[in-house]
């Protein structure tokens, strides 16, 4: 049987392939061995993951459930010191998300631009003066992105934000501000919300956020990022980790976790963030933790220099 496809003509039988696609053809899932058990910073867990090599077609084996390519295993040592922790929080978030690491295989490799959406959980367990004091150590947070002393200026780091707790808003685009200052007084200005916490909606939102109608970038050199900033799960319904992959189509997913969870619920919190997870989810025990993760970040960032930003 002869069949025409992507410009070209191919026999096999009675099965057309283009490009390495099979079409009307029986295939099981198939999925990857499971990567080796790898610590979440900060969260006293280990994590394991597989993925999906191939999707069943027309009649096979199905693929597992999402929450069945990831396990997690708890890994409390009590001799572990609370400072211990905080101080490998500080080292993954420097290095997969801060600052970055230097590629010695690249010496000529020049910075990332990023286009940043700030995903800032609003809800009624956070309580107002402790969501004040978020806002704080976020602004310092961000003012540590490379490249020093301005990330945010007009160049180079663009960021937006959106609260959410029953209901999302959008507080700013990325058009909004050009220097890290004016950056971090918006940050402050950020309304405390109050009640339920409705992750899938907020993940709803923030695809709408990356357009260059809300003046996403489109250059090759810019990236998109998500950072999501939580301290609890989702708890007003919706498909929250089917929303989480389609946001994880337009960015790369980040989430520092505030508080203590139980397996169940680090699954869900996992399925927020781009894979390898322990890259990705960041955590502290507790909201009070955060001030000691900056003093810790800040020690980082002496130490891990920017690399070059080569810009016209």
């Amino acid at each position: 049987m002869k069949s025409v496809c992507c410009g070209f003509c191919i026999v096999v039988f009675s099965t057309a392939v283009c490009d390495g696609f099979l079409f009307d053809v029986r295939a099981d899932c198939l999925v990857s061995t499971w990567s080796t058990w790898t610590p979440v910073p900060g969260l006293g867990m280990h994590i394991r993951e597989r993925g999906v090599l191939r999707y069943d077609n027309q009649g096979g084996t199905p693929c597992p459930p999402d929450d069945e390519l990831r396990q997690v295993k708890t890994d409390y040592n009590p001799t572990t010191s609370r400072h211990a922790n905080i101080q490998a929080t500080a080292r993954s978030m420097s290095a997969n998300f801060i600052r970055g690491v230097a590629n010695p295989q690249n010496p000529q490799a020049t910075g990332q631009k990023r286009d940043l959406l700030i995903i800032l959980d609003s809800s009624g367990s956070i309580g107002s003066s402790n969501f004040y004091k978020t806002k704080q150590n976020l602004a310092e947070l961000l003012g540590m992105l490379c490249p020093d002393p301005d990330p945010f200026a007009q160049l180079y780091q663009h960021a937006a934000l959106i609260d959410f707790a029953g209901s999302t808003n959008e507080i700013f685009d990325f058009n909004k501000y050009q220097h890290t200052s004016t950056l971090k007084n918006g940050i402050l200005a950020v309304p405390y919300l109050g009640g339920i916490t409705c992750t899938t909606k907020a993940f709803t939102v923030a695809l709408n956020m990356f357009s260059k109608w809300k003046g996403m970038r489109t250059q090759s050199d810019v990236v998109q990022e998500v950072l999501i900033l939580t301290d609890g799960q989702s708890n007003c319904g919706g498909a929250v980790a089917t929303a989480a992959k389609e946001l994880q189509k337009k960015a790369t997913v980040f989430t520092l976790l505030i508080g203590s969870f139980t397996q169940r619920g680090v699954n869900e919190i996992a399925s927020y963030v781009t894979t390898p997870v322990p890259k990705h989810l960041f955590a502290v025990k507790q909201l009070q933790d955060l001030d000691s993760l900056i003093a810790e970040l800040r020690k980082q960032r002496s130490i891990q220099k920017c690399m070059p930003f080569n810009l016209p």
